[in-house]
């Protein structure tokens, strides 16, 4: 291989061909155009190196051309779109490259004709290069009808530039941030906080028979303060009751402190009650009591409830009494929280 001066009217030669620059260059203007991959483009009118011995760089195209065997097609598109359309059926394995020779955003298209298609088997039957000195190389597949591409180039200095674009988008919608969705489960606490006592509540608020009853509920308002309550309903605050959302096993614990002595000669007791169709009903005792100088009895245990049970503490006394809070609620309480929910 020779290299000459630019200024020279042959710029190269090979073994396989020799190429002029009367179509391609000017002498003010030299460069290199690889036909199988042009990593420059920083020249208007660059020259034509030849990696190809089956292609013939063609005289500049600015109209409308039919590519014949083997043409590697220049095209300067500045004056406006040209479209290249290349042989139908041609002998398999035929090549013909198309490159685009200057810096206009006009785009070069390359169409097949008669029933050929690029790539794929009813596949597109034509593409349009627009940027600046960017190339395609074809083969034609005879058995397929196919043109495939197997060689091409876009420049670096227009990579460079799409990806600048690509790393500082613009961002023209509104950012909306999301409310946190915060699962805190089935839970609740009420209590009394203050160290006053409550209203009375009557002596065997509960009794009769098994299951014992209630009556009536109004007795019972010992609560005065709501501590939490998470997916539950708390229906009455002064008497603690609690409708409850989903059906499942639920955990409870509840302590009076009573204001006077409860006694030594009768049984005394706290529990869950559940109201159904207006009357409650023991569902969970707790330790039946008997003993001297007694104030505070509590309960704890784990119940099966429905979806939408109405339950609240219950009491059993020997005598009318009322109940003492505390400043943390933890005196005189009615606590629960889902374990497992079944439905």
């Amino acid at each position: 291989m020779t290299l000459l001066s630019s200024n020279s009217s042959t710029l190269l030669q090979t073994s396989k061909s020799v190429i002029t620059t009367t179509n391609y260059a000017t002498t003010s203007a030299p460069g290199i155009v690889e036909l199988g991959g042009d990593l420059g483009g920083t020249y208007s009118s660059p020259s034509v190196l030849n990696h190809d011995p089956y292609l013939v760089p063609t005289a500049q195209k600015t109209t409308a051309y039919t590519a014949a065997v083997n043409d590697f097609v220049l095209v300067n598109a500045a004056s406006g779109a040209v479209t290249v359309t290349l042989p139908h059926a041609p002998a398999d394995k035929t090549r013909i490259g198309v490159k685009k020779m200057d810096t206009s955003s006009n785009g070069v298209t390359i169409a097949a004709s008669g029933g050929d298609a690029f790539e794929v088997t009813g596949g597109s039957t034509s593409g349009t290069m627009s940027l600046p000195y960017q190339s395609k190389i074809y083969q034609y597949e005879a058995s397929a009808s196919l043109w495939i591409s197997f060689s091409g180039d876009t420049p670096v200095t227009q990579l460079e530039t799409i990806l600048a674009t690509l790393a500082s988008p613009t961002f023209t919608g509104t950012v909306t941030t999301p409310t946190p969705v915060v699962n805190n489960g089935v839970n609740w606490k009420i209590s009394r906080h203050s160290t006053t006592a409550s209203s009375s509540v009557s002596a065997n608020t509960i009794g009769g028979s098994m299951p014992f009853t209630i009556s009536p509920s109004s007795t019972l308002s010992i609560f005065d303060t709501t501590d939490y309550f998470n997916n539950v309903t708390v229906t009455t605050q002064a008497i603690g009751a609690i409708t409850v959302p989903y059906t499942g096993l639920y955990a409870v614990a509840g302590a009076v402190h009573w204001s006077t002595v409860v006694g030594t000669s009768a049984q005394f007791m706290l529990g869950l009650t559940l109201n159904t169709s207006g009357t409650y009903s023991w569902i969970q005792l707790g330790t039946e009591t008997c003993g001297t100088n007694l104030h505070r009895i509590g309960f704890a245990g784990a119940v099966s409830l429905s979806a939408g049970a109405l339950i609240q503490p219950g009491y059993e006394l020997p005598s009318t009494n009322t109940a003492l809070g505390d400043s943390t609620g933890s005196y005189t309480f009615f606590s629960g929280a889902l374990i497992t929910r079944t439905a």
